[in-house]
């Protein structure tokens, strides 16, 4: 019987305290968006330094993994790299003979999909930031006096 390893390869991350690991790739639930993405990006960062990337990566594919970072990517793009490893022809459905060490090996042969699928999404995030950004420009400048930060009188 064939089933899809779902635990994760004992990478760089294993040396951390296991609450480490809960915040740095589970960091999606933060209450506080600073702390949240100041998480994030270090364990991208200790991902992509990692040697089992391509390993983690394809595990949160062939899992479906919906939470958090694994292999340096958040849940949509591993989503795209899902749809890219499909119309490439990989096979990593669970009754495939090695489902996870089929996508692992093409993630290693194809490192530039990976690139593109991070830069789309840090590109997502950064319209989202500039998104949020210029919301609260128009928020402040019609709901505060100018210069004063105090809010304006009404009626």
């Amino acid at each position: 019987m064939t089933s899809v390893q779902t635990q994760a390869p004992a990478g760089i991350c294993m040396g951390l305290p296991q609450p480490v690991q809960d915040l740095m790739w589970g960091a999606d639930s933060l209450p506080d968006a600073r702390a949240q993405r100041e998480l994030t990006a270090a364990a991208v960062k200790l991902c992509e330094m990692c040697p089992l990337q391509a390993d983690c990566l394809a595990l949160g594919i062939a899992t479906h993994d919906q939470f958090g970072v694994m292999g340096g990517l958040p849940v949509r793009a591993r989503q795209q790299l899902q749809r890219l490893a499909e119309e490439a022809g990989v096979r990593f459905a669970p009754g495939d003979p090695d489902p996870r060490g089929a996508l692992a090996r093409w993630l290693r042969e194809n490192p530039e999909v990976v690139r593109q699928a991070r830069d789309r999404e840090n590109e997502r995030s950064r319209a989202r930031h500039r998104s949020s950004a210029e919301r609260q420009r128009r928020w402040r400048a019609v709901h505060l006096a100018p210069d004063s930060g105090t809010a304006r009188q009404t009626g």
